[in-house]
């Protein structure tokens, strides 16, 4: 995945992109954050392995989202994302 499936084009980082649950494992929710709910987690390995991501991660569920803003979520190949800047959240790269 050179480009890790054209992420710069969306100007989105993927760790802030990715936000499909069928990616992650041992969710928290550990709060809000511009009244989104909140969560860390652990990657799954493919998820690390296909895609670059570390293991673990912070932020939103893109299906939660999806039912209050819409046009913040789409698809990178098969998955959920979010674009943290349309809910009006600063996430560290």
């Amino acid at each position: 995945m050179s480009n890790l499936l054209g992420l710069g084009q969306l100007g989105i980082s993927a760790i802030g992109a990715f936000c499909d649950i069928r990616l992650k494992r041992n969710i928290q929710f550990i709060g809000r954050n511009q009244g989104y709910r909140w969560y860390k987690w652990e990657w799954i390995p493919e998820a690390m392995d296909k895609l670059g991501l570390p293991a673990t991660g912070e932020g939103v569920m893109a299906h939660q989202v999806y039912e209050l803003k819409p046009e913040a979520v789409g698809l990178i190949g098969n998955f959920l994302c979010v674009d943290y800047d349309k809910l009006g959240i600063r996430r560290a790269a």
